[in-house]
């Protein structure tokens, strides 16, 4: 009948030929229609593509990954088959964990093994992640053109029974060697041939080193994977391949973050636990601008005992040894010299030694703003933002800025940061004697005074009230604060005008200014508490440092008690 449908179910693969014939009577003749049609074999979904990349040796990274497959039914996209595909990326190092990624193509990935997850048309996959299903194993690899750079130790176990399966890369001195004899040893594998091997010794007055700011070259060491006689202290492992190859990464930009062809490490050589350098040694004043002081230095020494000192190989005598306490010792020196050797020896024959660096470079430094970049004359603007550069001569380790204003000094050490522009605004106009201080590393210091103009180049401000006599100190004298003057007269009269207080001050030399300030009026009067008086008149007249300008303030005040 019309409209029923016909099922011919378990049909092999094959041409097949449909005939259909109309049903009617003997005297008619049948209408018929015949239709060709082909059963195809069902193919499986199949990954077809390549299955082997290598990585570019200046990137590290696979350019691109085309995925290919066949079977199932196909997705056509503009008259072409495609299909979903969804990969698994694990990583050959087992510290990175693994990451997913879609689509045909892949980009710039990484070295590893990749596998795919392939879905067609009809919702049906091949997973070759999932075994478990029954599908063929698939991964795709991809490998380093060669392995990357790897250091590891080479240095036998240096604990307490030693571990043979364990190998260090350092080694600290011996107690008997004075602490001179620490060890390094690596193993250096992987990378890029040829190649070379570089030694730094971290040195903190070796900051503009350009290519290893705050270390400095470790004669001898080229090309070596163990390095003997060492003192404590970091010592920076560069490796470098010279390969034709890395000469053109570097051209465009891949070598520094790039494992197959640079590398470096620090490794520290620690000092040895029986006898050791805690803090110092510190100079004293006298010992920094003479030949005569002392040293303070706190020394760890495992047996608690009394120790030996030696300066220029000179035992110093017992007399003039000092134990502060448990590890702090006070030690004269005579005949001081710019540099010498220090030595301090334990009761069980280990010693130690440091050197005592009294020379300190030159402090300098610049500064602008953005009022004054293109013009130097101008004055900077208040509450503008002012760069201050640290231009000194090494040696010295430790920088501080003493900005002039009041705010709190602020330390920079030399041997972990970088020589960037100190930042600091100034609120208020006036003129500001910034400091910059700088210290060797046994404490000396040196140091070098600027005046900065901001804005109108001086300021007076004075307070409505203060309260004398109070115990905490606190806003117990009258003073006007001010800057940018070279001279100071400031007086106090009662409310009917009769002189009460006076004071004056000024810069000895208008040359060389160095800044002035007032003690102010504490609240007396020849000696006993001044008269009573509803309220007080103060003057402030003071000479600019052009030497000619004068500014004067006047106004009133209470006292609170």
């Amino acid at each position: 009948p019309q409209g029923f449908v016909y099922r011919y179910p378990n049909l092999q693969p094959d041409q097949y030929t449909l005939s259909v014939t109309e049903i009617v009577s003997p005297t008619l003749t049948p209408c018929s229609e015949v239709y060709f049609f082909d059963i195809l074999d069902y193919l499986p979904i199949t990954y077809i593509g390549q299955t082997v990349f290598k990585t570019d040796i200046c990137t590290g990274l696979v350019e691109k990954i085309e995925a290919l497959a066949s079977g199932g039914v196909p997705i056509i996209t503009n008259g072409l088959p495609s299909y979903d595909f969804e990969w698994t990326y694990t990583s050959n190092d087992i510290n990175v964990p693994s990451s997913k990624f879609f689509g045909q193509t892949l980009t710039n990935v990484p070295a590893g093994n990749y596998c795919v997850k392939i879905t067609d048309k009809k919702g049906c996959s091949y997973d070759s992640c999932d075994t478990s299903t029954g599908a063929i194993p698939l991964t795709i690899i991809v490998d380093d053109v060669v392995s990357p750079f790897s250091v590891t130790g080479n240095l036998p176990d240096p604990t307490d029974p030693p571990d043979p399966s364990v190998k260090v890369k350092s080694l600290s001195p011996e107690c008997s060697s004075g602490g001179l004899d620490g060890r390094i040893g690596v193993v250096l594998s992987g990378g890029l041939s040829p190649k070379k091997i570089n030694w730094f010794i971290e040195d903190p007055t070796s900051l503009t080193s350009a290519s290893n700011p705050g270390y400095r070259a470790l004669p001898g060491s080229e090309n070596r994977t163990s390095l003997d006689n060492l003192v404590p202290g970091n010592y920076k492992m560069v490796v470098t391949s010279f390969n034709p190859d890395a000469a053109a990464c570097a051209a465009s930009g891949n070598f520094l973050n790039n494992d197959y062809l640079y590398y470096e490490e620090i490794i520290q050589v620690t000092p040895n636990r029986e006898l050791y350098i805690m803090d110092g040694p510190f100079v004293d004043e006298d010992l920094c601008s003479g030949n005569f002081g002392r040293v303070e230095v706190e020394v760890f020494d495992n047996n608690n005992g009394n120790l030996e000192f030696y300066y220029k190989d000179i035992l110093i005598p017992p007399s003039d040894v000092i134990r502060i306490n448990n590890y702090k010792w006070s030690v004269a020196i005579i005949n001081a010299e710019e540099s010498e050797t220090f030595k301090i020896k334990n009761e069980e024959g280990c010693w130690i030694t440091t050197q005592i660096n009294r020379g300190i470079g030159e402090p300098n430094f610049t500064y602008f703003s953005d009022s004054t970049k293109n013009d130097p004359l101008l004055n900077i603007k208040s509450r503008e933002e002012v760069s201050f550069t640290n231009a000194s001569e090494n040696p010295y380790v430790l920088s501080e800025w003493i900005f002039g204003d009041n705010s709190p000094p602020l330390f920079i050490e030399t041997s972990t940061t970088s020589i960037t522009p100190v930042r600091h605004n100034y609120n208020v106009s006036g003129t500001y004697f910034a400091t910059l201080r700088i210290y060797n590393d046994i404490g000396c210091s040196k140091e070098v005074t600027e005046s900065i103009s901001v804005g109108k180049g001086f300021n007076i401000m004075v307070p409505n009230v203060f309260t004398p006599n109070t115990e905490d100190k606190i806003n117990s004298h009258f003073k006007p604060l001010f800057s940018g003057f070279y001279s100071m007269s400031f007086s106090v009269y009662d409310h009917r005008g009769n002189f009460i207080y006076g004071e004056y001050e000024q810069e000895d030399d208008i040359a060389d200014i160095k800044g002035i300030s007032l003690k102010g009026w504490d609240g007396s009067f020849k000696n006993k508490q001044a008269p009573y008086s509803p309220y007080y008149i103060f003057s402030a007249s003071g000479v600019l440092l052009d030497g000619e300008t004068v500014v004067e303030k006047s106004g009133t005040f209470m006292i609170i008690k």
